[in-house]
C-alpha cells in the first residue's frame, strides 16, 4: 500500500503540473578500481523524473539486486535512498523531479574497493535541466568539503586511499526549464484515456519500444513500433492505472499514464 500511495502521489503531482518533463534527466559517472590484479569498473547513473518515488521504480530503470551487504571482494557502487526502511543496489538512482522550481538533490554514494586506485570520471555533457553538480566527501559540509570537484565533461577525481568509500554527488536541478527534446516528446498522444479494450498511440518515432507496466513496476507487455502510430490491446488488463513507457531509437524515454476502465 505504501508503494502504491507513493507512486500515485508522484504520478498526480507530475500530471497536474503546468510544466511537464517527458524524459528522465540523467548523467552517468564512471567508477574504476585500478589495481595490479586488474581493473574493475562500474557505470552509475544519477537521475530524476517526475514519476520517481522513494522506492524501487523498475519502470523507470531502477533495479533491486539482493542482497545487502554484497559478498566480500566484490567491487560495486550503490547509493542509499532517502529512507531507513529499505536498501537496494541498482546501477541507477532516480529521484523525483520537481517541476517549476530549482532544488538540490544529494546522492549518498557507497563504493566497495579494497586497494589500488579509485578513478571517478565523467565524459558527457551536463543535461540542460541540471545547473551544476559536485562530487564531495560524505563527512564534511558543502561548500567547505575536504573533497570537492565540480562535475563536467573531461574532469575526474582519483584517490589511492581505500578508506574513502563514501562520497556524495550533489545535483542542482532546474525544474523551471523545458528542453527542446521535452517539447518534441509532447507531440506523443495516447487516447482514449481512460480506455476499455484498446488505446491509440500517435506521434511515436518509428523503431521505438513501447512497454506497459503496472504500478508495482512489472512489465506486462512490450512491442517495437514500425510506424508513427500504434494500437495497443488493453482488453486483457484489469481495471486500474498503468504506465506506458516509450523508448525512442536515440535512447530518450517518454512516460504516459493510462487508465483501464
Amino acid at each position: 500500500m505504501l508503494r502504491l500511495s507513493s507512486f500515485l502521489t508522484g504520478l498526480f503531482f507530475a500530471v497536474g503540473s503546468s510544466m511537464c518533463f517527458a524524459q528522465t534527466v540523467e548523467f552517468p559517472i564512471s567508477f574504476i578500481n585500478v589495481s595490479p590484479a586488474g581493473n574493475k569498473g562500474q557505470m552509475f547513473t544519477f537521475a530524476a523524473h517526475p514519476l520517481a518515488t522513494a522506492e524501487v521504480d523498475t519502470a523507470l530503470g531502477e533495479r533491486e539486486i539482493p542482497s545487502i551487504p554484497p559478498p566480500a571482494g566484490v567491487f560495486i557502487v550503490y547509493t542509499i535512498p532517502p529512507s531507513t526502511e529499505y536498501l537496494w543496489l541498482s546501477p541507477k538512482d532516480i529521484r523525483q523531479m520537481k517541476p517549476g522550481i530549482r532544488f538540490r538533490e544529494d546522492y549518498d554514494v557507497n563504493i566497495l574497493w579494497t586497494g589500488g586506485r579509485l578513478d571517478i570520471t565523467w565524459d558527457y555533457p551536463m543535461p540542460e535541466l541540471i545547473d551544476s553538480a559536485y562530487l564531495v566527501d560524505a563527512f564534511t559540509d558543502f561548500p567547505n568539503n575536504f573533497v570537492k570537484v565540480k562535475i563536467g565533461p573531461g574532469t575526474s577525481y582519483s584517490t589511492d586511499n581505500s578508506a574513502r568509500t563514501r562520497f556524495k554527488v550533489l545535483v542542482w536541478y532546474n525544474g523551471t526549464t523545458t528542453s527542446v527534446e521535452d517539447d518534441r516528446q509532447e507531440q506523443l498522444s495516447v487516447y482514449p484515456n481512460p480506455s476499455y479494450d484498446h488505446i491509440e498511440v500517435n506521434g511515436v518515432r518509428e523503431g521505438s519500444v513501447i512497454g506497459v507496466f503496472d504500478l508495482n513496476g512489472a512489465l506486462l507487455s512490450e512491442m517495437k513500433t514500425v510506424a508513427d502510430h500504434l494500437t495497443l490491446d488493453t482488453s486483457g488488463l484489469v481495471p486500474g492505472v498503468y504506465v506506458l513507457r516509450v523508448v525512442a531509437p536515440d535512447g530518450s524515454i517518454t512516460f504516459r499514464t493510462v487508465v483501464r476502465q
